[in-house]
C-alpha cells in the first residue's frame, strides 16, 4: 500500500500528506488576505474624518463696522490649518465706498455701504464684513442705570444714541442671565426669578459702544399672618412733620424756572434739587430746541440724571418747577419722576412758557401723572407771576390738608404777563383755557 505516517491518532498516507500541505498553504493565504482586507477597511473608514478635518474654515474679527470717510480699519481673518496653507483673497463689493488691501486694511472713500469679503484661495469658503461709511456711534445711554422689579413685572428701557446723526441708530439688547430677567429686541425687560442681572444695550454699528442697566429682581412680598391688614400697604415714608416735609425740584435751561424755584425755597425753607441731564444740553438755543429737546420728545426718551438723589422717602410734598418743551414737560423731568417711588406723595406742578398755551400745560400735567405712579398730582399753576405763585404756595402747598387729585382742565390756571395784564384778566373772567398758538418754545 505504500508507506504511512502516524500522527497522533490520525494516519495519513503520503498522498494525504501532500494534500494536507496544500490545505495549510491555502489557509495561510486566506489568513493574509483577511489581514490585508481588515487594514484596508480601517483606512477607508478614516477617510471621511480626515477629509472633514482638512476642510477649510474662515471667519473675521468684525461682521459689521462703521467708520468716517478717510478712516481705516484692519480686518483680521481667522483660519484653520487647511485654510492657512492656501491663503486669503480680499475683495470689496463697492470700491467707490470702501477699498481693501491684500492684508485686509479697509479704507473709507465716501458715504455709503460696501461688503468686504475674505475668501480662502481656490475655494468658495468665505466670510464677510458689512462696512458703513458715515458717522459712528460715540455713546449709548439708557434711561435707567439700575432697576428693581418684582417677578412677573416688566420695564421698557429707552436708549439714546450719540451723536444724533449717527449712521446706524439700532442697538442690540442682551441679558447676562435669562433665568433672572429676559429682554426683548425692543428693550422690554421681563423679570423671571429672584436675582441680579445686567442688561446690556450695544450699538449695532460695530463701534462697541454700550450701556448697562443692573436689574435686581425680587419675589413679591407676601403678607405676614400676624400683620394687621391696614399695615400691609404702609408707605415707606416717615410720619409727616408739620403737614409734610417739602422738596422743591426744578428743571431750568435759561434760568426762569430756577428763579421761580428759588423764590419758593426762600418762602418755605424747603430742600431743593436741580434736575439735570447727565450729558448737559447745548448752550445754543437752536441746537436744544430743534435738536436735543425735539428728539427726546419724539422718542419719549428718559435721559439719565446727573447726581440723582438717593431717595425722596423723607418728603411728602414735591413742588415741581419746569418749562414747556414741545407741548409738555421736558423728558428729563420724566426721568426724575420715574426714578423714585412716589406712592402717596403730592406733587404741585408750576410751569410757564413763551406762548402760555394752557393746553400744553394740561398735557404736561398728564405726563407727570403717567410718570409719577401712585402720587397725587395737584392742578398746579401755569404762570410767571411771583405774587400769584407765593399765594398758591402759602394757601395750597403749605396747607395741612391733603388736596384731592384734580383734572387740570377744570382748574383755574392763572396766566400772567406783567406787560399785558388784560390778557390774564380776560382768561380768568371767561373761565377758559385759550392760549396763544404755541409756536414758541420757552427753554427756561
Amino acid at each position: 500500500m505504500g508507506s504511512r505516517e502516524i500522527k497522533g491518532e490520525s494516519v495519513i498516507s503520503r498522498k494525504g500528506k501532500v494534500i494536507a500541505m496544500k490545505q495549510n498553504k491555502l489557509f495561510k493565504k486566506l489568513w493574509v488576505f483577511m489581514i490585508v482586507l481588515s487594514f484596508l477597511a480601517t483606512q477607508f473608514a478614516t477617510v471621511p474624518a480626515a477629509a472633514k478635518t482638512n476642510k477649510e474654515t474662515i471667519s473675521l474679527n468684525k461682521s459689521v463696522y462703521t467708520l468716517k470717510k478717510g478712516k481705516t480699519v484692519k480686518l483680521k481673518a481667522e483660519l484653520n490649518k487647511a485654510a492657512k496653507r492656501k491663503g486669503v483673497k480680499w475683495s470689496s463689493s463697492n470700491h467707490k465706498v470702501a477699498t481693501v488691501s491684500k492684508n485686509g486694511k479697509v479704507t473709507a472713500k465716501r458715504k455709503g455701504k460696501a461688503a468686504i469679503t475674505a475668501t480662502v484661495k481656490g475655494t468658495s469658503v468665505k466670510a464677510r464684513c458689512k462696512i458703513t461709511v458715515g458717522t459712528p456711534v460715540s455713546k449709548v445711554t439708557l434711561n435707567r442705570k439700575s432697576l428693581a422689579l418684582k417677578t412677573g413685572q416688566s420695564f421698557s428701557l429707552k436708549t439714546s444714541i450719540s451723536p444724533k446723526k449717527a449712521s446706524v441708530k439700532k442697538v442690540n439688547y442682551k441679558s447676562s442671565n435669562k433665568r433672572v430677567a429676559s429682554v426683548s429686541k425692543k428693550g422690554v425687560i421681563q423679570a423671571v426669578s429672584a436675582g441680579t442681572v445686567k442688561i446690556t444695550a450695544t450699538a449695532a454699528d460695530g463701534s462697541g459702544k454700550r450701556a448697562v442697566c443692573t436689574v435686581k429682581v425680587e419675589e413679591p412680598e407676601t403678607a405676614n399672618e400676624t400683620t394687621k391688614p391696614e399695615e400691609t400697604n404702609k408707605p415707606e415714608e416717615t410720619a409727616k412733620p408739620q403737614g409734610g416735609k417739602l422738596l422743591v425740584a426744578y428743571f431750568s435751561w435759561s434760568g426762569t424756572s430756577e428763579r421761580i424755584a428759588k423764590n419758593i425755597i426762600t418762602q418755605t425753607g424747603a430742600d431743593s434739587f436741580r434736575i439735570e441731564r447727565e450729558t448737559p444740553y447745548s448752550d445754543d438755543y437752536n441746537t436744544v430746541a430743534y435738536g436735543e429737546a425735539k428728539d427726546e420728545a419724539d422718542s419719549n426718551a428718559r435721559p439719565p440724571l446727573k447726581n440723582p438723589l438717593e431717595s425722596v422717602a423723607a418728603y411728602d410734598k414735591i413742588v415741581l418747577c419746569y418749562p414747556i418743551w414741545w407741548h409738555t414737560a421736558p423728558m428729563t423731568v420724566g426721568t426724575f419722576l420715574e426714578t423714585y417711588d412716589l406712592t402717596g406723595k403730592t406733587i404741585y406742578p408750576i410751569s410757564q412758557s413763551a406762548s402760555m398755551d394752557v393746553s400744553q400745560y394740561n398735557q404736561s400735567v398728564e405726563f407727570i401723572k403717567e410718570c409719577a405712579k401712585g402720587a397725587v398730582v395737584d392742578g398746579g399753576l401755569f404762570t410767571k407771576d411771583n405774587a400769584v405763585i407765593q399765594s398758591y404756595v402759602a394757601e395750597t402747598v403749605l396747607s395741612v390738608k391733603q388736596p384731592a387729585e384734580q383734572n387740570p382742565s377744570s382748574v383755574s390756571h392763572i396766566v400772567s404777563y406783567a406787560d399785558v395784564p388784560l390778557l390774564s384778566l380776560n382768561i380768568i373772567l371767561q373761565g377758559t383755557h385759550m392760549g396763544t398758538s404755541g409756536a414758541y418754545l420757552t427753554f427756561a
